[in-house]
Parts: structure tokens; sequence; C-alpha cells
């Protein structure tokens, strides 16, 4: 995070001073790729721009910002694309708003992966205590009694009391449900 600081205040300072400049260069430059760079969508990127460092949030978005970033801004065949310090800049702030980007991205993943392994413990924990179960629950459990040592048993026993199961709406049975049935009454 500390390096997107860095290089969101460089960049800050670079566009408060020379953004203007960086914007008409692009705008009046002959053999800017204006089908990547219309002029008329300049001036709006380098609004987005103002109101971006001007806000002072290093890692919101800003629209287009990579438009004036080095790498991005191509000259037809024939000519040099423009080349401005704002354009370094930009650059390398957009590369450093990448790297915290997939930095974050990877933490998410991690945080809900840990947040979701936490919540089912916690979950089934409060349940236990509680004495509450669920119809998941109840199916699952089920399932567990037919798969384990005494499931034959079990099995024989539930089909000794009822000799058929009617399943209404069969295809609402998930396969779970679906090997209960198949277990006992197949």
């Amino acid at each position: 995070y500390a390096v997107l600081l860095e290089e969101y205040e460089r960049a800050r300072e670079a566009w408060i001073s020379q953004g203007s400049q960086a914007a008409d260069l692009l705008i009046n430059h002959e053999g800017l790729n204006r089908s990547q760079y219309r002029a008329a969508n300049i001036p709006v990127w380098a609004n987005n721009a103002d109101n971006y460092f001007n806000g002072g949030i290093p890692e919101k978005a800003c629209l287009n910002l990579e438009k004036f970033a080095a790498s991005s801004i191509k000259a037809n065949k024939g000519f040099s694309p423009p080349s401005h310090p704002v354009f370094d800049v930009m650059e390398r702030l957009c590369r450093a708003r990448d790297d915290f980007n997939e930095v974050m991205g990877r933490f998410a993943l991690v945080f809900r992966r840990n947040l979701f392994a936490f919540i089912s413990k916690e979950v089934e924990r409060r349940k236990r205590e509680r004495n509450v179960r669920t119809f998941d629950d109840l199916i699952a459990d089920t399932h567990a009694a037919l798969a384990g040592q005494e499931g034959s048993l079990f099995a024989a026993a539930v089909r000794n009391r009822f000799r058929a199961a009617l399943i209404d709406e069969f295809q609402d049975t998930d396969p779970l449900q679906y090997r209960i049935f198949n277990g006992i009454f197949s």
C-alpha cells in the first residue's frame, strides 16, 4: 500500500502541475492512433483525472487513467508516441495500482475462505449448543447412518417399517436424497 501511496502522490503532483499540458499533447499529436484516442474523449478523461487527483483516494478507481500511461499510448505507423513526464508517472501509478489490486484480490480470497470456514464451524457449534437440527442436517445424518457400519441394518429396519416410498416432485430430489432412497429401497 505504501508504494501505491507514493506513486499516487507523485502522479497527483505531476497531474496538477502538468496534466493539462499532457492532455493537450494527446489532443494535438498528429500521429496518435485516433481509434483509441479520439480528440473529443481526451478532455473527458482529463476531467476524470482532475476529479481523481483532487479526491485524495488513491485506491479508488479512476476511469481511463491508464489512457495517460506511457505504455498505453500508441501512435500510427511512421510516428512515435508522444512523450511527457506525466505519462511516465501515470505508468508507474497504474502498475502500482494493479499490483495493489492483485494483492488485495488474493487477500480477499483468503479472507473469504477463512471467513467461510469460521462461519461453518461456528454455525455447527451453535446448532449443537442449542440442540438445533436443520432439514439438511437430517438428510446428511440419514445418509451418514446409511453409509456407516450399521448402514445395512438401518436400511433393513426402514424397509421393514415402510414397504415403499412415494416421492412427490422427484425432479426436486437432490443427489443425497436420491442416494438415501436408492440405498434403502433398491
